[in-house]
């Protein structure tokens, strides 16, 4: 981001934060102004809140998006007593991203809740709004975009660990219990996995460099299996 970009987002952000009026304006203003890493959950539920107060009708085109989800809320209707499908709650640590709960929705056949295209249009916007100054990755995240530390790699480290880890150590465990054939080691089984279609990019990847990598994952998310 140029440095004059930098002065323009500082000084809308400076703008908004001192004015302090209640009123669905303001609060408007703010719950869409977007800076730094937009994807969370907090940004999602402070649109959430906005969209559920009164006055947002005085907005025709926020106040449809909250009206249709109405319609489609009662259309999807309840399990186990519950929404189908859940809106953004804070605090909620369990929960996906605002991209991946856009990305789960639409997988599933579901729409997303407005808070959530909502925040996926705004950053969108912003992106296109900067006229090339800034990455999506910036738009989005708040950060120039770097292959380690983006939001991307991040997210497909923690995936290949899982899928290696469902896929083949517990799946192998049950099918042990069940059938009493040998155990495989760890090597053997990262071997099957890294020679299979469920592995992608993976495939070049040597066992060793892989199994370091997955016993990090494991740590870092408490496995003991």
């Amino acid at each position: 981001m140029g440095k004059k970009t930098e002065q323009v987002q500082a000084a809308i952000t400076g703008a908004l934060d001192d004015l302090d009026d209640a009123s669905i304006t303001v609060r408007m203003m703010k719950a869409l102004h977007l800076e730094g890493d937009s994807n969370t959950n907090e940004k999602a539920y402070e649109i959430r809140e906005l969209l559920e107060s009164p006055g947002i009708d005085d907005y025709p085109s926020l106040d449809s998006l909250e009206d249709s989800w109405r319609v489609l809320s009662n259309y999807y209707g309840e399990w186990d007593g519950k929404p189908l499908i859940d809106r953004v709650e804070i605090p909620d640590r369990t929960a996906g991203s605002p991209i991946e709960n856009f990305q789960f929705h639409v997988e599933s056949g579901f729409y997303p809740p407005p808070e959530i295209m909502i925040l996926i249009q705004r950053c969108f916007q912003k992106y296109l709004a900067m006229g090339g100054d800034i990455s999506l990755d910036e738009a989005f995240f708040g950060e120039p975009y770097k292959k380690r530390t983006s939001f991307a790699y991040r997210r497909h480290q923690i995936w290949r660990y899982a899928a290696f880890h469902n896929l083949e150590v517990v799946l192998h465990q049950g099918h042990l219990q069940q059938t009493g054939q040998p155990k495989k080691s760890l090597e053997q089984l990262a071997e099957d996995y890294l020679s299979s279609l469920f592995s992608g990019d993976d495939a070049g990847i040597d066992v060793d460099t892989f199994l370091r990598g997955y016993r990090r994952w494991k740590r870092d998310h408490g496995f003991t299996t």
